[in-house]
């Protein structure tokens, strides 16, 4: 799973989306030559593939199937940047919390998740110390179990009970343009 992180002026950082295999890191350079603002962090380990922008670009124009994976992956990589932007503006961060922990979760499939604080505390945009306050919260409402080596157990019922309603409408919202029982990956191994 990699996380888009985007880093302001002042040094502080956030995340913008997070994709696994129904996406790509760089995959926005068919749109042009543009640096893009935001740092591609890897914050769940799997396995990857690599391609330079010119082949990329090259096969793209060679295959009308690579181009339709390019379209869903951005309309899914916006769908993920408008949510975000309105959660963080309208909701706590608690639930914030509770979102990011879905949505790692969902990437993974697994309900023991390898986070430290300091990754969750760029995820929300957030300084370390408040991460350590939340998490409290959530451990206090059984949400999630945490150990030392940074593994965070969620309970997946009660971190929905504790989530913002943007949970579910990215889901929803993501499911329309990636079904999730065949995810997209133009890197997918045969």
């Amino acid at each position: 799973m990699i996380a888009s992180i985007i880093e302001m002026p002042n040094g502080q950082a956030a995340a913008t989306a997070v994709f696994g295999n129904e996406g790509a890191s760089g995959m926005l350079v068919s749109l042009g030559p543009v640096p893009s603002p935001t740092t591609a962090v890897v914050r769940l380990a799997g396995n990857a593939w690599q391609i330079s922008p010119m082949p990329f670009n090259a096969a793209l124009q060679r295959s009308s199937s690579i181009g339709k994976m390019v379209q869903t992956f951005t309309r899914s990589l916006v769908a993920q940047l408008q949510h975000i932007a309105a959660c963080n503006a309208l909701h706590p961060v608690e639930q914030r919390m509770a979102l990011w922990l879905l949505r790692l979760r969902d990437q993974t499939g697994d309900d023991a998740i390898l986070l430290t604080q300091e990754a969750m505390a760029e995820l929300l945009g957030v300084r370390r110390p408040t991460v350590t306050l939340v998490a409290a919260k959530l451990k206090d409402a059984g949400a999630i179990r945490s150990t030392r080596r940074g593994v965070v157990e969620v309970d997946r019922r009660r971190l929905e009970a504790t989530t913002c309603q943007c949970y579910e409408a990215i889901s929803s919202r993501l499911d329309r343009i990636v079904p999730p029982s065949k995810p997209p990956s133009i890197f997918s191994a045969r």
